[in-house]
Parts: structure tokens; C-alpha cells; sequence
């Protein structure tokens, strides 16, 4: 008798929580989507894509993680990250052919998404404007501060 199988999960993949697409995710999704048309005929002939469709190379679900771990900001580094995350194992080789590629688009957009940082020394807040007397309109006290009391007539 044979014996059941254990059910695996992937070990180190990001518990990630829904969330509602942003402009810069549907940018993303409709890239990766382009990318995997452009990938696919590089990697098939035009009658197995006529067939089975770019999805052969990259399915919708693996899509969808990818743009989830961009909403949440999650960094993916390099294959070995690409692979944990979205399970994309099909064939080990697309993965280390395709895989760099589809990186760096994430790395574009990212770069895109978020601000640039700050130069260094312009991070400093402007001066606040220092408050001055309501009577006197001199700054660096307050009407209350040199001893004057409001008198109602």
C-alpha cells in the first residue's frame, strides 16, 4: 500500500495580506503581462503558444504574487527570492533564463513608485517663524512674557 503524501508548503514564502490595486500595481501587472508576451516567444515556437498561451511560461496566479509582494514592498533580490516567493518552478531552467529580466522590470517600477531620497544636508526642516508680540510686533516675547496685562475698557 502506498503511502499518502505529505502535504508540503513553500517554507519561506510572506504571509500577505490583501489589499485594494493601486495605480502603480495595475502599471505593474500590465508589464509583467507584456514581459511574459514578449518572454513567451522568445522561449516558444508560434504553434505551442497558439495552443497553450503565454500562460505556459507564467501563470496569472504567479502574476498576481508578484504584484502582492510589490504592493507590500517585499524585496525580491534575486531568483532564489523570485522562486520562494511566487513558486515558479516549472522548469528550473526559465527561471535562471527569464528570471533576471522580470527583476529588473520590478526594480523599474519600484524605482518609480517610490520618492527618491533625500540629497545629504538637505535634510534639515525650513526655519519656523519665530512668534512676536501681538502688541509690540517685536519677536522673542509675548505680550504676557514682559509684564503687560490686557485691561478691558
Amino acid at each position: 500500500m502506498a503511502e499518502p503524501r505529505q502535504q508540503t508548503r513553500n517554507a519561506g514564502k510572506s504571509n500577505l495580506k490583501a489589499f485594494d490595486h493601486t495605480p502603480a500595481d495595475k502599471d505593474l501587472k500590465l508589464a509583467i503581462y507584456q514581459w511574459r508576451r514578449e518572454e513567451a516567444r522568445k522561449q516558444f515556437l508560434p504553434n505551442i503558444l497558439s495552443i497553450y498561451g503565454t500562460k505556459l511560461l507564467m501563470t496569472n496566479d504567479i502574476i498576481d504574487r508578484l504584484v502582492k509582494c510589490f504592493h507590500w514592498k517585499k524585496d525580491l533580490k534575486d531568483t532564489v527570492d523570485l522562486q520562494r516567493e511566487t513558486g515558479w518552478t516549472y522548469e528550473s531552467d526559465w527561471l535562471e533564463v527569464h528570471g533576471p529580466s522580470l527583476l529588473t522590470l520590478i526594480t523599474q517600477h519600484r524605482m518609480l513608485q517610490d520618492p527618491p531620497l533625500p540629497l545629504p544636508g538637505n535634510d534639515k526642516e525650513p526655519p519656523k517663524k519665530q512668534k512676536c508680540c501681538t502688541r509690540c510686533l517685536q519677536p522673542g516675547h509675548y505680550r504676557e512674557s514682559i509684564g503687560q496685562t490686557l485691561t478691558l475698557r
